[in-house]
């Protein structure tokens, strides 16, 4: 939406297998909570030092099958979140700071309740306009003060390499669980398409 403006539509797809809570294990395929959000640029450009603010809220898809409500929240939720960083032609390095709004839920004997985001991500590029090297730290501190059941703090790192083909990318990758918390994954492969 002009050069200050990005909406953005998440739809995501997913194959889940682990031990569950019920003893008989996940194996199942279906569709992730969708995710709508809003950001603006809050510089005045795009290049250099540049800072963002956005908005975003999850909408509980993933409850539509039983056998992968594991992968949502269950409910809506919104988060306000503040990006800052340094970006160029093929180089970007962003931080992330952000506010998960949500009411207390439980999954297993875990509540699980507002939450403050966090997170660092750059992007190299390896052949311009081709392709890029991308990488991501990113976790939540979930604190009882703030409607979990115990002080949770998960954070995952993920890489990937996203190809470009016009107005559109191809991207996939692998992540793994750095703290182990709700959520966090023993490992996560994906693959993902965009338009822009």
């Amino acid at each position: 939406l002009g050069d200050r403006f990005e909406l953005g539509l998440t739809l995501p797809t997913l194959y889940l297998q682990g031990a569950g809570f019920d003893g008989e294990g996940l194996n199942s395929f279906g569709v992730g909570d969708a995710r709508l959000m809003v950001k603006a640029l809050l510089t005045s450009n795009n290049r250099g030092f540049v800072a963002s603010a956005r908005l975003a809220s999850d909408m509980p898809l993933s409850q539509l099958n039983p056998n992968t409500s594991l992968a949502g929240d269950g409910q809506f939720n919104g988060q306000l979140a503040f990006t800052t960083g340094f970006e160029d032609e093929a180089f970007r390095l962003g931080f992330d700071l952000g506010m998960l709004f949500r009411s207390p839920s439980t999954v297993g004997n875990t509540t699980m309740g507002h939450a403050i985001t966090y997170g660092m991500g750059t992007e190299i590029e390896l052949i311009p306009e081709v392709n890029t090297l991308v990488a991501d730290v990113f976790g939540q501190v979930a604190p009882a003060s703030l409607g979990a059941s115990e002080n949770q703090m998960p954070l995952e790192a993920a890489v990937g390499l996203r190809y470009y083909l016009a107005s559109a990318f191809l991207q996939g990758g692998v992540g793994t669980g750095l703290i182990p918390a709700y959520g966090t994954p023993s490992y996560r492969v994906f693959f993902g398409a965009g338009f822009y």
